[in-house]
């Protein structure tokens, strides 16, 4: 084995203990569990670029809600702890089985030392997989548990069109990071 794959194996352990030993029901423990993994990655591991803008959207949600306030912050917050939760799946079973991580991870997890690919594009590769596979899974799991039709005059498509917004601002800030590596 080169040490290459001993680090990820290793690193791969560390975070799927985080994952394990983090119990994971409000967005603070989301941002811990996603800091604990932040500091457990190298900078030369392209996971860390898409966990570290993904801690940053999810502080900015914390942190920073619109003027008028969250129209159902106890939706929203379910929402982002089921999202994170489909993420921090896939990282584990990346490391315990990955024929059981969703397609939509792979190209991310599986390149994750290829130095030819830049920090933005491990970043965009995993908001790739997270917006368009995981997030619809999260809507539907939490206003099922919440028995909530969405519908797109509801408060909660509003909150949702509000973290859109965050994302973007996130986004920009962060993309000269990003841009750097």
């Amino acid at each position: 084995m080169d040490v290459d794959f001993l680090d990820i194996h290793s690193n791969d352990q560390k975070v799927t203990q985080i994952i394990a030993s983090s119990a994971i029901t409000t967005i603070d423990d989301v941002i811990t569990v996603l800091r604990d993994i932040d500091d457990t990655l190298p900078s030369d591991d392209g996971l860390k670029w898409f966990n570290l803008l993904y801690l940053k959207v999810t502080e900015g949600v914390r942190d920073n809600p619109p003027t008028e306030s969250w129209e159902d912050p106890q939706w929203l917050g379910r929402l982002d702890v089921e999202f994170a939760k489909l993420y921090f799946t896939a990282l584990a079973s990346w490391h315990r089985n990955p024929d059981e991580v969703p397609r939509s991870w792979v190209p991310l997890l599986s390149s994750r030392q290829n130095q030819n690919i830049t920090r933005v594009q491990f970043a965009l590769a995993g908001i790739n997989a997270h917006i368009n596979h995981d997030l619809p899974i999260a809507v539907v799991q939490t206003s099922e548990e919440q028995e909530i039709v969405p519908r797109s005059s509801s408060p909660q498509h509003r909150d949702f069109e509000r973290v859109n917004t965050i994302l973007e601002a996130v986004v920009d800030r962060q993309n000269n990071f990003l841009l750097q590596g």
